[in-house]
Formats: structure tokens, sequence, C-alpha cells
């Protein structure tokens, strides 16, 4: 869900974009994100229901196929299947681009 006090738009820009971007105010904290989904989150879903830790599987769409774009070429074994539908490749001068490179070597 999106942060309380915060509008949809700020928190996806937020959470789900790989760097700042001028122009987009507070945008950048994709890293940050990762790490709340691996270190918090997923740790307290096992916590609370039955799941198959071999089994995570990352949907994302537009904002969100950019987060998982992120997750897949930074940290992919958090996630073991990934689906994402149109991702924001284009976002700062299509930036997810050179991480992928980066992450190729």
């Amino acid at each position: 869900s999106y942060s309380k006090g915060d509008s949809g738009d700020l928190s996806r820009r937020r959470d789900y974009t790989p760097t700042v971007m001028a122009d987009r105010p507070g945008s950048g904290h994709a890293k940050d994100y990762m790490q709340f989904i691996g270190q918090q989150i997923i740790p307290e879903i096992k916590k609370h229901y039955r799941v198959d830790d071999k089994n995570k599987v990352f949907v994302g769409h537009s904002y969100g196929g950019l987060l998982g774009t992120y997750i897949l070429t930074h940290q992919p074994e958090l996630f073991d299947h990934y689906i994402l539908g149109s991702p924001s490749l284009w976002y700062d001068d299509k930036v997810m681009f050179e991480m992928e490179a980066d992450y190729a070597k």
C-alpha cells in the first residue's frame, strides 16, 4: 500500500524508481524499498502465513515493472519468478539499460 499521508503518486515515485530525477520530487529510492521488502516484508509474511519459500513471485506493471527490473538486476535471488508488464524502461533516459549492462558483466 502507499505510505500513510502520501499520495499514491509520491509513494510510487519514491519507492519504485532507481535514480533521483530533478523533475520528479522524491524519486530514486528503489534500493531502499528493495531492502525493505527483503528484510522486513518477506520475513513478516513467512512468519504469519504458510508460504512456499522457493516460489516467491514478483508481479509489476509500469513503475512496478521498473522496480521489478531493478530488483532483478540488483538482487535477483529475492524472488524466484518475475512477471514484468510494460516496465517503465524509459525512466531517467533509460538508465535501467545501463544497470542491466553492469549486471550482465
